[in-house]
C-alpha cells in the first residue's frame, strides 16, 4: 500500500472526499503475431523510450475496443479484429505518476489498409522475433510489455465479453 506525503495531504485535505477518487488513463494495445514475429512500434518523442506494442490512450467517450482499432490503424496501417483479451493491468505508480490501466488484446486477424496516413509521432514499426523481444537487452519501453508478451506465449486469453459497455 502506498501513502501520500505530508505535503500532498496538505494540498488535498480540504477537497471533498468524492473528488479525490483516482482518475486513471486507459491505454489499449494489441499483440499482432505472424510467423512467430510480433509487431512493435517506436515513437519519436516519449518520456519512456524503446519499442512498444501498437496502441494508445482511450479518448473521451470512446469504447476501448474501438480505440484499439483506431490506434493500430493510425500507428501501423493495419485493420485488426481482436479475438480475446490478454489482460487488464494497473500500473504500479508513485505519488507523482499518472494512473494507467492497460487493456491488451489478442489480435485474431489483420490486414494492411491502403492509403492510410500514419501517425507522425510514430518513428517506425517493425516485426521482431518474439524470443528476441523477451531478451533482457532488448530496448523495450517497459518490462510490463515483456510480461504481456510472455503471457501471450503461454496462451493466456480471456473472452472479449469480459469487458462490456454499460449505460446509466
Amino acid at each position: 500500500m502506498r501513502y501520500i506525503t505530508t505535503q500532498q495531504y496538505l494540498q488535498i485535505k480540504d477537497i471533498p472526499r468524492g473528488r479525490l477518487t483516482a482518475r486513471a488513463l486507459i491505454y489499449t494495445g494489441g499483440i499482432l503475431v505472424k510467423d512467430n514475429k510480433i509487431l512493435m512500434c517506436r515513437t519519436f518523442k516519449t518520456k519512456y523510450p524503446g519499442w512498444q506494442l501498437p496502441g494508445g490512450k482511450v479518448l473521451w467517450s470512446e469504447e476501448i475496443e474501438e480505440c484499439l482499432k483506431r490506434e493500430i490503424i493510425e500507428e501501423t496501417g493495419y485493420e485488426v479484429i481482436p479475438d480475446g483479451i490478454l489482460g487488464i493491468y494497473q500500473r504500479d505508480t508513485g505519488p507523482e505518476d499518472e494512473e494507467f490501466i492497460r487493456v491488451i488484446y489478442h489480435i485474431k486477424s489483420f490486414k494492411r489498409k491502403r492509403g492510410v496516413e500514419l501517425d507522425p509521432q510514430i518513428e517506425t514499426s517493425k516485426w521482431f522475433d518474439i524470443d528476441e523481444v523477451l531478451e533482457d537487452d532488448f530496448q523495450i519501453q517497459s518490462k510490463q510489455i515483456q510480461r504481456e508478451i510472455r503471457e501471450y506465449k503461454e496462451g493466456k486469453k480471456y473472452p472479449l465479453d469480459v469487458l462490456q459497455m454499460y449505460k446509466w
